[in-house]
């Protein structure tokens, strides 16, 4: 066939391999072996398979640090836990004895999930339901609620081609397919994830431009209450789902929280208020607009509430404190003020107890009125105020003091005047 003999050796191999060096810890071998095998007596086994020891990097008795060179016709032999693979081999596996040195403990919860599920456990007794949604859903939708939307490279549609910015869409899916299914009374609730895309300057949380945040959504639609023969019917309205934040507040010991109307609509929603702590934004709440429900095919009214739940654990006081109770009576008194129509509740009753000096323990509003009476372009707003002194009985005069210099600082911060 034309072939020639040729002279000397020839080695034909796919790739030329290279003495490796690796680092083998004395105390990793016996640890995983559960030995306890001396250095001299792991040099003396590697030895027979030809894997020479090369160095001594540390030596301190059993915590010894060895370096040795695996030969060319051991390529399988890659790593630490492969020599000490070969070390139980050479040395026997039926010398190895059998005993239990491993042991499992049981470590707390992390304050963060005690957290979740602290929330989780608290809104289930309120009457809400969990539920957990996808966190991907069309670039279309997730761009109605940020312009920093991720973008998958690999999507697998296109109604999942993006990461949510909020919560809001995939749980008014929930609300659709549960209204659909004659489920119209609906107190919902999800903790989640929103991922948004950041600039470089701004600040990423575990991949650098891009940013993620642990959220709280509430959703009730439909009646206010579970109907039965001794409870009046009443749809769920904004004031329902305030009332389930505050409590929340209370519940997490979460305090100093104010509710400010936006001056303009925020996305999806509409008649959006502003939640803050402490003067921080945690979250917002109001109704779906109609434009929204409508493309959900939904045609009843959805008032929601999305809260950062980042931010609430940053403001959460875990550290309860006490105080006796008061051991000083209080006394009450009634005041009505007539406002600016544009001046909230919540701007009065802040002026009321800054004016107050500490003795001004609560203020409620007990009646709201706009009428033929006052002028059209102003309200009356009716106050029970409690005072309370934590050191002595206050007295009419003492209380009588204060009023006046609620009444006078009332006027000239906001105008008001006293309803006769």
């Amino acid at each position: 066939a034309g072939g020639k003999i040729l002279k000397g050796v020839l080695d034909v191999y796919p790739k030329k391999f290279k003495p490796v060096k690796i680092k083998v810890r004395l105390s990793k071998v016996n640890s995983i072996l559960g030995t306890n095998l001396s250095s001299e007596e792991v040099k003396s086994l590697l030895g027979r398979i030809g894997i020479q020891l090369k160095n001594i990097l540390k030596k301190k008795d059993k915590d010894s640090v060895l370096l040795y060179e695996v030969p060319t016709f051991r390529p399988d032999i890659e790593r630490e836990i492969d020599v000490i693979e070969e070390v139980a081999r050479l040395y026997g596996y039926d010398r190895i004895e059998t005993k239990t040195t491993s042991y499992i403990k049981f470590s707390s919860q992390t304050p963060k999930i005690e957290f979740n599920d602290e929330l989780r456990q608290w809104l289930a007794g309120r009457g809400f339901n969990e539920v957990i949604t996808n966190s991907l859903l069309s670039q279309e939708v997730a761009s109605l609620t940020s312009e920093n939307v991720v973008i998958l490279k690999n999507p697998l549609s296109r109604e999942m081609n993006a990461m949510r910015t909020s919560l809001i869409p995939s749980m008014l899916e929930i609300v659709r397919n549960n209204i659909n299914r004659q489920e119209k009374n609906l107190n919902l609730f999800e903790i989640g994830r929103v991922y948004f895309s950041v600039d470089e300057t701004e600040m990423s949380t575990l991949v650098t431009g891009y940013s993620e945040e642990e959220r709280l959504i509430l959703v009730k639609c439909g009646q206010s209450d579970f109907l039965n023969w001794s409870v009046h019917e009443r749809k769920s309205d904004i004031f329902d789902i305030k009332g389930v934040i505050e409590d929340i507040f209370l519940k997490i010991l979460l305090d100093k929280y104010k509710f400010i109307p936006y001056h303009a609509t925020k996305a999806l929603v509409d008649s959006a208020i502003s939640i803050e702590i402490q003067n921080i934004e945690v979250g917002y709440l109001g109704k779906i607009n109609d434009e929204i429900l409508k493309k959900y095919s939904i045609e009843q009214d959805v008032y929601v509430a999305e809260l950062s739940v980042d931010r609430l654990k940053q403001l959460y006081q875990s550290d309860k404190k006490y105080k006796s109770l008061p051991t000083f009576p209080s006394v009450i008194r009634d005041l009505a003020f007539v406002v600016e129509a544009n001046i909230s509740f919540a701007e009065l009753s802040e002026t009321i107890k800054s004016l107050g000096g500490g003795l001004v323990k609560s203020v409620e509003l007990f009646d709201l009125y706009t009428g033929n009476q006052i002028d059209k372009n102003k309200k009356s707003f009716a106050f029970t105020i409690k005072f309370l002194s934590e050191e002595k009985t206050l007295t009419d005069e003492e209380v009588e003091v204060v009023i006046e210099k609620i009444i006078n600082g009332m006027n000239s911060k906001h105008g008001a005047e006293i309803r006769k």
